[in-house]
């Protein structure tokens, strides 16, 4: 094999160096896909949570194998404007606002419940005072006639002072 001249590289090297590269181009065209679609998969957007997950990735069907963080940067600053920061920053981003998204879900999801929980509880608090006066009623009707109903009714009375809507608590 004849000596290599300053600037050559050698066959082996570069043939290594372009199976790099494209790898990293399939890191950065499943990234814009990605993002296009805004792919719902959280597990997808976890291999863009840090260097060394984006590095060590390995899917043969995509044309991705591991590859050392340092010549990951070195060809993503080649291949994606803003390099591996900005490429990293822009998935933390859209991971965040799907988090957002979902606990915006969640948190409106739990405050039409307890809305509903506090309707069906005003609800029900009426229809019992509802309920209490006219009874109440009943018992001023019925006292008329019987002395028991009317001596009940008094207790009744004394014990709430004039205010059947109040709760005593002892």
């Amino acid at each position: 094999m004849p000596r290599l001249r300053k600037g050559e590289i050698a066959l082996g090297t570069s043939i290594k160096a372009e199976a790099a590269k494209r790898t990293v181009q399939c890191r950065v065209d499943v990234f814009n896909l990605m993002v296009k679609n805004r792919s719902p998969s959280t597990t997808d957007w976890s291999y863009f949570s840090s260097v060394d997950a984006l590095a060590l990735w390995h899917n043969s069907s995509l044309g991705i194998t591991p590859v050392s963080p340092k010549t990951l940067r070195k060809y993503m600053a080649d291949i994606y404007d803003g390099g591996l920061t900005n490429l990293l920053s822009v998935a933390k981003r859209i991971v965040d606002e799907k988090n957002n998204r979902i606990i915006d879900r969640q948190w409106s999801t739990r405050i039409a419940d307890l809305e509903k929980k506090a309707s069906l509880a005003v609800d029900s608090a009426l229809e019992m005072t509802a309920r209490y006066f006219d009874l109440l009623e009943k018992l001023q009707k019925l006292a008329k006639e019987s002395e028991s109903a009317s001596l009940e009714l008094n207790r009744h009375f004394r014990k709430y002072e004039q205010n059947p809507h109040l709760k005593l608590v002892k």
